[in-house]
C-alpha cells in the first residue's frame, strides 16, 4: 500500500474524514480504476507483446539462446513477471511496488545467470517497444514508464559483460 494510504489509514483512527481526505481518496481510487482498464488490455496483448520480444531478443543475441536449459521458456516466464508487477504497480497506484516486491529480488537473479548488461536492457527496451505499439497510448505509456523503473533497476554492473 502507498504510503500516504497508509498514512490516511491510520490517521482515520483517530478522527474522522475531511474534506482532503475525501479528494485524496477520490483521486486514488480514479487511478486504480484506470489500472483495471490497463490491466485488460495488457491480458489481451502479453501474449502478443512478450513472445515477439523474446523472439527479436534471440534473434539479436543468438549466442545467448543456448546459455542455459531451455533459456527461451525461462526468458518468456521472466518476462511475463516483471510485466505482470509492473501492472500490479499500476492497479495498486503505487509505482514502488514493483521495485519493492520484485524488481530488487529479480536483479539478483539475473546477475547470477551472467546474460550481461546489454542482453538484459535489451530485453526490456524491445518488450517496452512492442508495448507502445501493440497498447492504446495511455495504456501503454503507462506500462512503459514502469518497464522503465525495471529497466533503471536492472541497471547494473552484473558479472558478465
Amino acid at each position: 500500500m502507498r504510503q500516504d494510504m497508509q498514512d490516511l489509514s491510520h490517521a482515520l483512527q483517530t478522527r474522522g474524514f475531511g474534506n482532503e481526505d475525501i479528494v485524496a481518496l477520490r483521486r486514488h481510487t480514479a487511478a486504480v480504476r484506470k489500472g483495471a482498464s490497463t490491466a485488460r488490455e495488457l491480458r489481451d496483448m502479453e501474449h502478443t507483446i512478450i513472445f515477439a520480444s523474446v523472439a527479436e531478443l534471440y534473434k539479436k543475441h543468438p549466442d545467448k539462446k543456448g546459455a542455459w536449459f531451455q533459456t527461451e521458456v525461462k526468458t518468456l516466464r521472466d518476462m511475463k513477471l516483471v510485466m505482470r508487477y509492473a501492472l500490479y504497480s499500476i492497479i495498486l497506484n503505487d509505482p514502488e511496488y514493483a521495485k519493492q516486491k520484485m524488481y530488487w529480488w529479480f536483479r539478483t537473479i539475473l546477475n547470477a545467470f551472467e546474460f550481461g548488461k546489454e542482453f538484459i536492457e535489451d530485453a526490456y527496451r524491445i518488450a517496452q517497444t512492442r508495448t507502445i505499439k501493440h497498447m492504446s497510448k495511455d495504456e501503454g505509456e503507462a506500462v512503459s514508464q514502469m518497464i522503465d523503473e525495471a529497466i533503471t533497476t536492472f541497471n547494473f554492473e552484473p558479472v558478465a559483460k
